[in-house]
């Protein structure tokens, strides 16, 4: 009972950020109660500056979204308590692979954006402590093939953003312990017939986007008879008309984009025609 007494009292205890109190990181933003840990952009509710001594009420989940100066003096996260944050965002700054070594003492994180910058695989790597991992986006970055073998050490993933970046058909075999993904962005990717078959073994998928992917074929289209995938996005792939067929064996389809180059106006009228409760999207332009 005496443990229990001390967990209790964890939890119940307020949140405190202690923030430098000479410059702000950036701006912390508190999210709203039904935001999900795998959403993108979990939506919040009111945002401050991280600066100085915050005190937040018990579970209170925040993202600090790090601004130029914070990027500057990332050895400044280390002020903070290991389960004090919910997210960081660094998107597009100039944050290096040693300054994620200070992100992986924030134990606590379920969720990290990386879009945009010059981290590579060893960045990555460093970040193998965060167990609780949900959400990563590590698109348009300098990472290779071999980094999906620290990210499919986060068996908690439940939303990875990877596109954009030059990988190899056989990192993807990494990723199979991901048992818990949901959805994974793999655009632009030089993505293979070999790599897709990979990653259609995920249990767990829903959400499917591998647009700019131009070797994917119908071909490749076949293996999704059958899966669980309701949002698919294969604009600017080599996906065309006779992806019909294997379309009508995805019980579980309700939203399709396609590149409107690879059909004839005729062909987009059959698709939407036999596929009903399925909403269309031809290169950017949406049915009616």
């Amino acid at each position: 009972s005496c443990f229990a007494q001390v967990s209790k009292t964890a939890v119940d205890a307020p949140i405190i950020l202690d923030f430098p109190s000479n410059y702000s990181m950036g701006e912390l933003y508190v999210l709203k109660p039904g935001a999900g840990a795998n959403d993108s952009e979990p939506s919040t509710s009111t945002h401050s500056p991280a600066r100085g001594r915050l005190k937040l009420p018990p579970g209170t989940r925040t993202k600090l979204k790090v601004g130029y100066e914070g990027s500057k003096h990332m050895s400044d996260l280390d002020r903070l308590s290991p389960n004090s944050l919910f997210g960081i965002n660094m998107k597009r700054l100039e944050v290096t692979d040693d300054d994620l070594k200070h992100v992986a003492r924030l134990t606590g994180l379920q969720h990290v954006e990386l879009e945009g910058t010059d981290i590579s695989t060893k960045g990555v790597k460093y970040l193998e402590p965060l167990k609780s991992l949900r959400f990563l986006g590590v698109d348009k970055t300098l990472i290779r093939g071999d980094a999906m073998k620290s990210i499919g050490k986060h068996t908690q993933l439940g939303n990875l953003i990877i596109g954009h970046n030059d990988l190899d058909e056989e990192c993807y075999k990494h990723l199979l312990g991901l048992k818990n993904l949901t959805n994974i962005q793999v655009d632009n990717t030089h993505l293979s017939e070999k790599g897709f078959e990979h990653i259609i073994k995920l249990p767990s998928l829903r959400v499917i986007k591998l647009s700019g992917n131009n070797r994917i074929t119908d071909r490749a289209m076949a293996k999704l008879q059958n899966s669980k995938v309701e949002f698919l996005n294969v604009q600017n792939t080599g996906v065309g008309p006779g992806s019909l067929r294997y379309f009508l064996k995805m019980p579980h389809l309700t939203h399709l984009k396609l590149e409107g180059r690879n059909f004839s106006p005729d062909q987009q009228k059959e698709f939407t025609n036999k596929l009903p409760r399925v909403k269309l999207q031809f290169q950017g332009k949406e049915r009616d």
